[in-house]
């Protein structure tokens, strides 16, 4: 039987990076996944982002976006994974808009949460600019376009070089389990025993970071967690137009910021989406005609080259707790539950990692 002082359970963005952070502290750690590949589920189905913006500002999310955000462009050199920095323009082709755009581009930075240190990654900032200084900043908006508010300090991640640079550092200083889904867990002379696929591996403390299933391994340890919905969202993949820029229509949606994107990939091609196909249950990886229809309709106006078929199509679920936020909590004995961690999971994850981490060096330094 191997011992560790901490096990992770999932081995998605949050989980891989919270290992990290273990490992860093001096830990040792093993990650076990139910899938035989790591950053397979939820992971894999975003659309790379790296955020700014993120409704309710005074949420948990919001803040550790912010948060993530610095630390992806600091932890990107260091770990060897690569982030290209774009702008968000939030566009508008009605002209009554104008007015409102430029009440937001100097409301939002009061509303953001300010990052804990300045010293890294990009400016934070805010400008509304109207046609055609804004086709100076991208020249792929439609002449229909009369402005948008342009916020800097997004990020576009490559989602393959992340997910190999998270699993070699993993693998460097701890051990990485696939293809062991957790099916029970005891608690047997001061450790933890998860019984994970054929393994049996002993903890003095676990992070549940599965996702989708998180809630149902919080009942492993018998600690009661908010159930989670999934929430399906569909994106399709197009071999053009190229941007530099996320385009997003500037929207009055009670207060919301963000609804999808046409979002520039690491590999040249474009993302539409996602979109909010509504609830669904697990495995429900179906679209619709409309749904590609709905995204075409909703982008295309704003770019000035068209957007043919889509050459893949990608369906998300987002795992979504009541309330709309996320949840990190210690649950009865030395475990700490990660819970609807939804969008903007990818970007928080290494905000959300450290948050893991501190908890567990308490209980850790406590035992």
């Amino acid at each position: 039987m191997d011992r560790f002082d901490a096990v992770v359970v999932g081995a998605g963005v949050v989980g891989l990076f919270t290992a990290i952070q273990l490992e860093w502290r001096g830990y040792s750690v093993a990650v076990v996944e139910e899938l035989d590949r790591v950053m397979g589920g939820v992971s894999s189905r975003s659309a790379n982002v790296i955020h700014v913006l993120q409704t309710p500002f005074s949420s948990l999310k919001s803040r550790l976006c912010v948060e993530g955000n610095r630390l992806h462009f600091v932890l990107s050199r260091e770990l060897g994974y690569s982030i290209v920095e774009v702008p968000l323009i939030l566009a508008y082709s009605e002209e009554y808009k104008a007015p409102l755009a430029a009440a937001a581009s100097k409301l939002l930075p009061r509303l953001v949460p300010k990052p804990s240190t300045d010293d890294a990654g990009p400016e934070i900032r805010f400008e509304h600019l109207r046609a055609p200084r804004l086709r100076d900043v991208e020249p792929g908006l439609s002449d229909r376009v009369k402005g948008g508010v342009v916020v800097y300090g997004y990020g576009v991640v490559d989602y393959k070089s992340l997910a190999s640079s998270l699993e070699r550092r993993v693998k460097r200083l701890g051990e990485l389990f696939l293809s062991s889904p957790l099916r029970r867990v005891e608690e047997r002379s001061g450790y933890i025993l998860l019984h994970a696929g054929e393994a049996t591996l002993a903890a003095k403390a676990v992070v549940n970071a599965a996702g989708l299933m998180s809630h149902v391994v919080a009942r492993l340890f018998t600690d009661k967690v908010p159930s989670q919905t999934p929430l399906k969202g569909v994106m399709s993949i197009h071999r053009g137009p190229r941007l530099r820029s996320i385009v997003a229509p500037l929207e009055l949606r009670r207060g919301e910021t963000k609804g999808g994107g046409a979002i520039p990939q690491a590999d040249g091609s474009l993302l539409l989406g996602p979109n909010n196909a509504g609830p669904t249950k697990l495995g429900d990886e179906s679209y619709t005609r409309e749904d590609l229809e709905g995204l075409r309709s909703r982008f295309q106006p704003l770019l000035a080259e068209p957007v043919g078929e889509p050459y893949k199509v990608v369906v998300g679920l987002r795992p979504v707790a009541p309330g709309r936020d996320f949840i990190v909590a210690r649950g009865k004995g030395n475990v700490v539950h990660m819970v609807g961690i939804e969008s903007p999971g990818l970007t928080a994850a290494p905000s959300l990692a450290a948050i893991a981490a501190s908890m567990i060096d308490s209980i850790l330094r406590s035992k």
